[in-house]
């Protein structure tokens, strides 16, 4: 810990940035863990700005995402009901889009989706049942959920912190 936080210290000092690849063990992986580590400088930056140390494992995804970009629009791989339900948060000021990411970040956690929204628990209920109402979602659904959650990270690629729209 004390020498991640001399690092750390070096690399501000010297206004540099590190990227950090997934370990390997092989000499003739390292022209592929170096391009990791460039991967995720230039996503880190993109995602999060001026950091100090930027891990390849955690924009991975985003990797995936600048890849599959230069074959496809990368909107098209989103679930549609994400576009309904913006477009319904438009039209009646609500904001279901967010209660929905919030509600995927914690799947098995309830009591965080209501502290994250500062919510009561029966309006969580409400709320679920409203986006069912909307978008047809089965929550039950693992795969479908799965495809909403990467259609968010989609919009926090393309569009950076304000993929879910105004506050």
């Amino acid at each position: 810990y004390e020498i991640a936080q001399k690092l750390v210290a070096f690399l501000a000092e010297n206004c540099m940035v590190a990227g950090i690849s997934t370990s390997f063990s092989r000499l003739t992986e390292m022209h592929r863990h170096y391009k990791q580590s460039q991967k995720a400088i230039e996503l880190g930056i993109h995602m999060h700005g001026e950091r100090t140390i930027y891990k390849y494992y955690d924009y991975l995804f985003e990797h995936m995402l600048s890849t599959c970009s230069d074959q496809q629009d990368l909107y098209h791989f989103c679930h549609p009901s994400i576009f309904l339900l913006k477009e319904y948060d438009k039209n009646n000021s609500s904001n279901y889009l967010k209660f929905l990411y919030e509600y995927l970040e914690n799947v098995n956690n309830p009591s965080g989706v209501i502290s994250a929204l500062n919510i009561h628990r029966n309006t969580l209920k409400y709320r679920i049942d409203k986006i069912k109402s909307v978008t047809n979602i089965d929550f039950k659904d693992s795969r479908q959920l799965l495809l909403l959650y990467m259609s968010f990270q989609i919009l926090r690629y393309k569009e950076g912190n304000d993929f879910l729209g105004p506050s």
